[in-house]
């Protein structure tokens, strides 16, 4: 089945924006003496003067606003609204004492009467620059943005060289979504105030949000020669590096970042998302703890750990990072969604659907969620409340690629091909050059015979992440099946089932003049050496030399140029490996018993991904394993350990283990065994690949919908690939009961002597 690719959710800093509230002064007093001691700094002079004064006439308004105007500079709010509204009090009709008081309320976050203030000031004086743009910055607070920017405006229209207005007006504008005109002010602002580094800072973050981070970093570049300390430039600058996929170069600006402030939290997470992209995902892992470790309530340094120890397959760990931001912020819907994710990497699929629905609960219309799901509902055979998960993730997002591509596997795992060739085109709509889904789509026009397009999309396999075989660099032409003289060379991919169905072309190979160099999976190569001596074989994990060959082929290339149509089949000719006769001789007469039928067997699968849904339960064959007038050769290997378990030997008491044999490394004598055998039964390994070879009798029983791969496509009941395999499906999901009793009365009617 196409999984979803498990996507990191990585929270990236909002971006920090220096909005500079500029106090204006009265320009006018009326003790002048005080006055020019105030305007050259000496505060602690003027104060005296001005005490002075009242103490002579309290109510002498010009010192008390003057008084009120150091307190303001002396970050002593309330002093100076006491003191101001004394001199409104002796004077209400002077512009400036509004003004400055509004300054002192907007400081102590007291917008509403700030603007009240600010409102009295224009009343009196209608082209006040200093209320109209103080008022601006209290409308932003109060989040009136519209009329925030109508305050700069007029501002504006009133001294349009003022770079400040421009500035502020920026910011509102930003926060009402208006990027572009944001864009404009900053540059206006720029221009007027060309080392204005704040306004640079500002216009990068609205390029940014433009999708323009080339331009955005020339303004990062421009703060950072204005005012080298400002760390937030480095890390916004890193971000835009992270946009245009300058991995490298984002790092690098992260790491000024945190030289400049040790402390800056959110640069050491952004530099472990940027360190994630280029897989290097331990170091990613120290750089989250790095900000742990300076904010250890940090939820987004927590869930992007996850996402990096997920990569490196240590699900337990990233599950102990996902519950940890869990724990701190408790609606974390990422967080939950991350979770279900490393749970249903461990198989855990009730655990994490629980989890799914979780953050689908936290979170509106959360597609990825809802396509997750499916995924372990799928894990569950619960097919058709995956399928109802995967038009919940697209109900949500059109463009969720994974949704439609994982509806589509669902669909042929079915078997219902047109439907899901139809949710693959879509997805590939989306994501073009998905080489999974493209291979996938591959898989699904080749269950329903259309090889033309299957064999083509089916190229896409040596692009796709998942296949796990390395691909030949060479600066060699492929063979397009022309009858050429020289050197050709086929090599191996995917796995050893893969590699015996395709040399099933081998004999048709003959025909061509060229001398034909293969390489195979070491364990191979005795049993092919004897089946083709006119070809030399290699090892697959040599490096041939280009010198050694003119074109070449991947081996699953070969069914392009020869296997066009269904008739094609017909010229494979069994059997076409050859088992070692006087190794075969040996086993038959020793594990051969007159009277009876010798029957190979094998129940599992090693395949990691989905190697448990083809596996069979040893005690759900235990009807077959029990009838009295057949031998059972054990034919399975355990990953590199033999021999049954403990919990396999109370059902497989009946089947022999030929002890001296490797059945996992010593294929040749393997199919020697099978060779010895008059029946083989066995689930979709290797080992139905190789008896199909020898054209040995095989029932091969197939799961349901989940692992059943696509080239056990069926033909009149037997295996299109090989003539004497006959195929056997599980009728339900869930149970092996019916098909294995469908295998045990076939057995019974065809190989059990009649009484």
């Amino acid at each position: 089945m196409s999984r979803t690719p498990q996507i990191p959710q990585r929270k990236l800093n909002s971006f920090e924006t220096s909005r500079k509230k500029n106090i204006q002064l009265a320009d006018t007093v009326t003790f002048e003496e005080g006055l020019v001691l105030h305007k050259n700094g000496n505060l602690a002079e003027a104060k005296t003067i001005y005490e002075s004064i009242l103490k002579v006439n309290p109510k002498q308004f010009h010192a008390l606003h003057m008084l009120g105007a150091i307190a303001i500079q002396s970050n002593n709010f309330q002093a100076a609204i006491d003191l101001i509204t004394l001199a409104i009090e002796a004077n209400p009709n002077i512009a400036d004492f509004y003004s400055n008081r509004g300054v002192a309320f907007q400081n102590i976050n007291n917008y509403e009467k700030a603007i009240h203030d600010f409102d009295r000031a224009i009343t009196i004086q209608p082209q006040y620059l200093d209320a109209h743009f103080n008022r601006g910055l209290a409308l932003f607070h109060l989040h009136e943005l519209t009329k925030s920017v109508e305050s700069f405006d007029k501002a504006i229209s009133i001294n349009p060289q003022h770079a400040l207005s421009y500035f502020n007006r920026g910011v509102a504008l930003e926060g009402l979504n208006k990027i572009l005109d944001a864009t404009i002010s900053y540059e206006k602002a720029i221009s007027i105030k060309p080392d204005y580094w704040e306004a640079h800072f500002n216009l990068g973050h609205a390029l940014q949000e433009l999708k323009k981070p080339e331009e955005a970093i020339k303004h990062y570049n421009k703060v950072i020669s204005l005012a080298p300390n400002f760390a937030e430039a480095f890390a916004n600058r890193g971000l835009a590096f992270q946009e245009l996929r300058r991995f490298e170069e984002a790092i690098a600006s992260y790491d000024k970042a945190v030289d400049v402030n040790p402390n800056y939290v959110q640069a050491y997470s952004n530099r472990g998302n940027a360190l994630q992209e280029l897989s290097l995902f331990v170091d990613a892992i120290n750089s989250y703890k790095k900000a742990l470790s300076i904010d250890p309530l940090f939820i987004e340094a927590y869930s992007n750990m996850g996402t990096a120890l997920h990569e490196l397959s240590r699900f337990d760990d990233a599950i102990e990072s996902y519950e940890k931001a869990i724990t701190i912020k408790p609606d974390f819907a990422e967080a939950f969604y991350n979770l279900g994710r490393a749970r249903k990497a461990l198989n855990q699929f009730e655990e994490s659907i629980v989890c799914f629905d979780k953050a689908i609960n936290l979170k509106n219309n959360y597609d990825d969620a809802w396509c997750n799901k499916g995924v372990a509902l799928h894990g569950l055979k619960r097919y058709k409340e995956a399928i109802r998960c995967y038009d919940k993730s697209i109900e949500s997002n059109h463009n969720n690629s994974e949704a439609w591509s994982n509806k589509g596997a669902t669909l042929a795992g079915l078997r219902q091909y047109e439907e899901a060739i139809s949710h693959y085109e879509k997805a590939l709509i989306i994501k073009p050059m998905a080489a999974d889904i493209q291979v996938n789509l591959a898989h699904a026009y080749l269950n329903i015979y259309n090889f033309t397009l299957g064999w083509n999309k089916y190229e896409w396999r040596l692009e796709s992440k998942k296949n796990k075989a390395v691909k030949l660099i060479t600066s060699k032409p492929a063979w397009t099946g022309a009858k050429n003289h020289g050197k050709l060379f086929i090599w191996a991919e995917q796995g050893i089932g893969d590699q015996i169905m395709y040399s099933s072309i081998f004999k048709e190979l003959q025909a061509f003049s060229q001398k034909k160099i293969v390489s195979l999976d070491r364990k191979l190569i005795p049993l092919y050496q004897r089946s083709f001596p006119q070809f030399i074989f290699y090892e697959k994990n040599k490096i041939l030399d280009e010198t050694e060959y003119e074109e070449h082929i991947p081996i699953a290339s070969l069914g392009r140029l020869f296997r066009k149509n269904l008739y094609d089949f017909k010229n494979s000719e069994f059997p076409y490996l050859l088992d070692d006769k006087e190794k075969t001789k040996e086993f038959t007469t020793k594990y051969k018993k007159p009277g009876k039928i010798t029957c190979g067997i094998s129940w599992k699968s090693a395949n990691p991904d989905v190697g448990e849904d083809k596996s069979i339960p040893l005690d759900q064959l235990y009807d077959i394993l029990k009838l009295d007038l057949i031998d059972f050769i054990n034919l399975q290997y355990q990953n590199g350990s033999f021999g049954l378990t403990d919990q396999e030997k109370i059902y497989g008491s009946n089947i022999n283990s030929i002890d001296c044999i490797d059945i996992y490394n010593d294929i040749d004598s393997v199919a020697s065994i099978i060779s010895a055998c008059d029946v083989i039964i066995t689930c979709s390994n290797s080992t139905a690949h190789l008896a199909g070879a020898l054209n040995k009798p095989t029932l091969l029983i197939l799961p349901y919908a989940s692992g059943r791969f696509w080239y056990w496509s069926e033909y009149e009941g037997r295996s299109l690939w090989y003539s004497s395999v006959k195929i056997f499906t599980q009728k339900n999901p869930l149970s092996w009961f019916e098909v294995i009793e469908e295998v045990k009365e076939y057995l019974l009617d065809k190989f059990i002597p009649k009484k």
